[in-house]
């Protein structure tokens, strides 16, 4: 799955909201590199300095997580989304990857950028046992 991080998705949105290219009518916004599950696991246990497991597809695994962040209607779509990805293969473009790195003016931030940032803020805000919350750790 192609991992791209929310402030590559604002960086790109704030400078087309004041500088758009002529013309452009859609735009891709892919990130560097396409992660499996257990690839996400093994990012979050190097970065975390401790075990942690992809669920996959097993759903009595992951679903409980999801249910402790997420209720009603953001529930059951998450809970379809996840059912479908791992049937949903697709790898990074390199002209998406190449759009992608000129609207924003630099490369892409990778999902581990995304996670080491992540893991900071939840070691700032005190958090005793800093990891993925429902929607990370369902990836």
């Amino acid at each position: 799955m192609i991992r791209v991080d929310a402030v590559d998705v604002g960086a790109v949105l704030a400078r087309l909201s004041v500088d758009p290219p002529p013309g452009l009518r859609a735009f891709p916004v892919e990130g560097p590199e396409a992660l499996t599950g257990p690839q996400i696991a093994a990012i979050w246990a190097e970065e975390l300095g401790r075990d942690v497991t992809c669920a996959g597809d097993d759903n009595d695994r992951w679903e409980p997580a999801l249910r402790r962040g997420l209720t009603g209607a953001e529930m059951e779509l998450f809970v379809k989304v996840y059912r479908l990805m791992p049937k949903a293969r697709m790898p990074v473009s390199k002209k998406r990857l190449a759009i992608t790195t000129e609207l924003l003016g630099r490369p892409p931030r990778t999902y581990r950028d995304y996670v080491r940032r992540r893991v900071q803020e939840l070691r700032r805000q005190g958090s005793a046992e800093p990891g993925p919350g429902p929607r990370e750790a369902a990836g």
